[in-house]
């Protein structure tokens, strides 16, 4: 039996720490808060499991129809990067807590910032898609024996 290690033990002390925190932090709120917060958690759990798995599930399965495995892997990789993206910037892309008579409440502009996060992950994705493509080419040459 192998000993995890130093890094993965404190990684995981550090993640303990983290769940302690915000369950203090829980605790301390008021009922209607703490209610709020658990209907979200309940939404996010049925828009994901509603629609965003159904959702990339469909995208798969025309995806292996179109791509290569390669390419399908990219497409998958980004479509539930940008759904799980999504869903986070869901709650403020209404801004709901935002004022008229407080311009700095929620001034900035967050269809936008969700934009162009989503483009980073496309990027990202891309850039993966060529690096393991050309990883993979480096590989298949230098297992080719010369003649």
């Amino acid at each position: 039996m192998t000993r995890p290690r130093f890094g993965r033990l404190l990684l995981g002390l550090g993640g303990l720490t983290l769940i302690g925190i915000g369950l203090v932090n829980l605790l301390a709120i008021d009922l209607v808060n703490l209610l709020w917060v658990g209907f979200w958690l309940a939404a996010g759990l049925l828009v994901h499991d509603g629609i965003l798995a159904p959702a990339t599930a469909a995208v798969s399965g025309l995806a292996a129809a179109k791509w290569s495995a390669s390419g399908r892997r990219m497409v998958l990789v980004a479509l539930v990067s940008i759904g799980s993206l999504s869903l986070i910037a869901l709650p403020l892309l209404g801004k709901p807590g935002a004022e008229a008579g407080n311009p700095t409440l929620l001034g900035r502009n967050y269809l936008v910032g969700w934009a162009v996060a989503c483009l980073l992950v496309l990027i990202g994705a891309a850039l993966a898609e060529v690096v393991g493509r050309l990883r993979a080419k480096r590989g298949s040459a230098q297992s080719t024996p010369a003649r």
